[in-house]
C-alpha cells in the first residue's frame, strides 16, 4: 500500500488542506507527475498503490460523490464555492455556509455565494439577512437572474407583490429558461388570481419536460464499444 496522498492540483498534504473534512467524506488521492493525480472519493477505505491505482468502495451515493469530487479542487475561491454548492445540494448547511463565506472573499465568486449565503439564511428564518445577501449579490453582478428571482419570493412572501413582480420580471428578462423565476411568477399569478395562471402553469410544465429530458440526454450519451475480441 504504497503511494503518496497529496492533493492532485497542488502539492499540499491532504491533511494540511482539508482537515478533518476529509476523513468523513472519505477522499483519497493518488499522487501524479507534475499537478497530476486523480481524486478517488469513498465510503470506507480506499487503498493508494504505487503506480495510481485503487480500489473504490462500491455504490457511492451520487451526491456525496459530489461533495468528495469538490473537495479536489484546491483551496481557492472557485474551490470553495464549489464545494459549499455540493453541500448544499447534499443538505449540509452549515458546512455550505462555511465554504461560502470563504468564496464570498473573491470578486470572482461574490455574486454566487451571496446567493447561497440568501438561500441558506431564508432556510434558518433569517428573511432579512437573506435580503441582504441576495441584493448584495444583484450588486455584484446584476445580471445574476437566481438573485433576482430569490429577492421575488421573498417579497411574495413578504406580501410585496409589486416588487416580487418587478424581481421576476427582471429575473425573467435575464433568463427566460429560469425555473424559479417562471415557478414563483406562477405562485404569484396565482395568489392574484391573474388570468394568465394557466399559460404559466403549462410554461413551467414545459421548462420541467425540457429539464428532464436533458438529463435523459445526458444518460444516452454514454456509449459502449463492443470489444473486437468479441466479434
Amino acid at each position: 500500500s504504497g503511494g503518496s496522498r497529496f492533493c492532485a492540483f497542488g502539492r499540499e498534504k491532504i491533511g494540511d488542506v482539508f482537515g478533518k473534512h476529509h476523513g468523513r467524506l472519505g477522499v483519497a488521492f493518488v499522487a501524479g507527475d507534475g499537478d497530476g493525480g486523480v481524486c478517488f472519493p469513498h465510503h470506507r477505505e480506499v487503498r493508494v498503490h504505487a503506480g495510481g491505482t485503487a480500489r473504490m468502495a462500491a455504490n457511492v451515493p451520487p451526491v456525496r460523490k459530489a461533495v468528495a469530487e469538490a473537495r479536489c479542487v484546491a483551496a481557492r475561491s472557485r474551490g470553495h464555492f464549489a464545494i459549499g454548492a455540493a453541500q448544499f445540494k447534499a443538505g449540509d448547511v452549515k458546512e455550505s455556509r462555511s465554504e461560502m463565506e470563504l468564496a464570498a472573499r473573491s470578486r470572482d465568486t461574490l455574486a454566487g455565494a451571496e446567493y447561497f449565503l440568501g438561500r441558506i439564511a431564508r432556510l434558518e428564518g433569517n428573511s432579512d439577512e437573506a435580503k441582504e445577501h441576495l441584493e448584495r449579490s444583484v450588486q455584484a453582478d446584476p445580471k445574476f437572474a437566481e438573485s433576482r428571482a430569490e429577492l421575488g419570493r421573498r417579497n411574495l412572501e413578504r406580501g410585496d407583490v409589486e416588487a416580487a413582480r418587478n424581481h421576476l420580471q427582471r429575473a425573467l428578462e435575464l433568463d427566460a429558461d429560469s425555473d424559479q423565476a417562471n415557478h414563483f411568477l406562477l405562485a404569484l399569478y396565482q395568489r392574484t388570481k391573474d388570468p394568465r395562471v394557466e399559460a404559466q402553469r403549462r410554461r413551467v410544465d414545459d421548462l420541467q419536460k425540457k429539464r428532464s429530458l436533458k438529463q435523459d440526454l445526458m444518460l444516452r450519451t454514454i456509449h459502449v464499444q463492443p470489444d473486437d475480441r468479441q466479434r
